[in-house]
């Protein structure tokens, strides 16, 4: 990559928005991928090519290029779906959400703190641990221009929607998100536990029934 490498990183920032979706992206949510990249240091501060989230994505023509299986792509174009295939992989909900939809308010961008599940899945992108990574959140967002950056750091929801709201947020139109959000929350799933088991109980009363009628 000998192209000069804050071009290609802001190159990869817009590329990759519209590849997770986001065709319409805001100039602080590309400051927050630019800055993100700027911190993971893919291809930068190792020589893993076009990967500059450092994901362990493979894809075709990529190569293992360090010693814990981080890849190099052999151009922009692979390197981008590849990262973006990283992101939407289901470990990451919130933040690939957040980045989707220029929710600057959750990524901690607009005079309010980054979401707790949006840190969650930061932390887990960067060790595969949903402990919130202050020190490394912190880098991005003040690369990002952020000059006071602010952390919720209360219990971050996991991929499964436990704890914390999943997505991050939902605007009030948007019913696909309203409806992924109830679907995994725990009450949603203990409901769904209950009237499997009250139907088991009726179909076992309604055999009974019927046996004794015969």
């Amino acid at each position: 990559m000998a192209t000069d490498p804050n071009l290609l990183i802001n190159q990869f920032a817009v590329q990759f928005l519209h590849s997770i979706g986001n065709n319409n992206p805001s100039d602080k949510t590309i400051a927050f991928v630019a800055a993100w990249a700027t911190q993971e240091g893919g291809g930068t501060t190792n020589t893993c090519s076009y990967n500059f989230l450092n994901t362990m994505q493979t894809a075709p023509g990529s190569s293992s290029c360090t010693n814990i299986g981080i890849q190099s792509y052999p151009n922009m174009q692979t390197g981008v779906q590849a990262n973006a295939a990283a992101l939407k992989n289901g470990s990451y909900p919130s933040l690939l959400h957040a980045l989707q939809t220029n929710d600057l308010g959750n990524l901690g961008l607009s005079n309010s703190s980054m979401a707790s599940n949006v840190a969650g899945d930061l932390s887990v992108w960067l060790s595969g641990s949903r402990t919130i990574s202050t020190d490394y959140i912190s880098k991005i967002l003040t690369l990002a221009g952020i000059q006071k950056p602010t952390i919720d750091t209360t219990t971050s929801s996991d991929s499964t929607g436990n704890s914390s709201s999943y997505p991050a947020s939902c605007a009030p139109w948007d019913f696909t998100c309203t409806i992924a959000s109830f679907a995994s929350s725990t009450t949603m799933r203990q409901v769904l536990i209950l009237a499997v088991g009250l139907v088991i109980v009726l179909i076992g009363i309604h055999i009974t029934f019927a046996g004794g009628n015969q």
